[in-house]
């Protein structure tokens, strides 16, 4: 390894070059940190209002989670019943369908034996 230094090698402004640029980063990024600082301002007081809602959605969600399960089990336990009720509905429809006909055929006799209603 040589015990020459590179940096006694460079032009004499270049070290000057070197810290204008450095120079005009920082300068940029102050600038960068200072428009986020401003952003972050001026979004703090949204999301502070986001998460208060927040905070008072969870417990309003908690409270209600009981109150789904109750109805899920009542509506579990009414499946079964309207499963029954369409059960003797569909057999009062079979009734009806025979009444019907069963009025037709009494209808046609009394015609037969009353002339007179015709």
């Amino acid at each position: 390894m040589s015990d020459e230094n590179p940096t006694l090698n460079l032009p004499q402004d270049a070290l000057t070059i070197i810290l204008a640029r450095f120079d005009r980063l920082e300068g940029r990024l102050d600038s960068i940190e200072m428009t986020v600082d401003k952003r972050l301002k001026e979004t703090r007081p949204i999301w502070e209002s986001v998460n208060a809602r927040l905070d008072n959605i969870e417990p309003r969600i908690e409270n209600m989670e009981p109150r789904v399960e109750n109805t899920e089990k009542r509506v579990e336990n009414m499946e079964p019943r309207l499963e029954n009720v369409e059960i003797d509905l569909d057999k009062v429809k079979a009734v009806a369908h025979d009444l019907r006909g069963d009025m037709r055929e009494f209808r046609r006799q009394l015609k037969e034996h009353l002339p007179q209603l015709k």
